[in-house]
């Protein structure tokens, strides 16, 4: 009888572990720009209004206020790449991810550009930053269909 020392194998993996919450994002002081887009000017007036109070009630500093009438499937959208670009905000504040885009392969260029100039996304209606992980990148394609 052969015996065959089999070598030792040890498993090989890669861990993600992301510390922080949304509260320590969200803090008082915060620049920001905030974004609006809609379809009409009514509607971008309201919902202006309510991202100024958004950032007001939790004390966000507001840096500019960056806003379009039109459709969220055009790419030239000079306010939104203004807001994106701009040197002093931390943060873009929208109410929801169909105001930043309706087209998925143009909202995730969009998203990693925001990312790539060191800034996040807040989503007013939900209250939350929008997170550049795949697992949410996939859920928020979801949301462009």
């Amino acid at each position: 009888m052969l015996f065959v020392k089999k070598k030792k194998q040890v498993p090989k993996c890669a861990i993600y572990c992301r510390v922080g919450t949304y509260e320590q994002l969200k803090c008082a002081g915060l620049k920001v720009v905030i974004y609006a887009r809609s379809s009409n000017r009514k509607e971008l007036k309201r919902q202006i209004r309510k991202l100024v109070n958004y950032c007001e009630k939790n004390r966000f500093e507001i840096v500019a206020i960056k806003s379009e009438v039109g459709r969220g499937k055009c790419y030239f959208r000079t306010p939104l790449n203004i807001a994106i670009s701009n040197k002093e905000a931390e943060a873009i504040v929208i109410t929801d991810l169909s105001r930043f885009s309706r087209n998925i392969p143009l909202g995730l260029q969009l998203l990693s550009r925001v990312y790539d100039n060191n800034k996040f996304l807040i989503g007013a209606d939900c209250d939350k930053v929008i997170d550049s992980s795949i697992e949410h990148t996939l859920r928020v394609s979801s949301i462009f269909e």
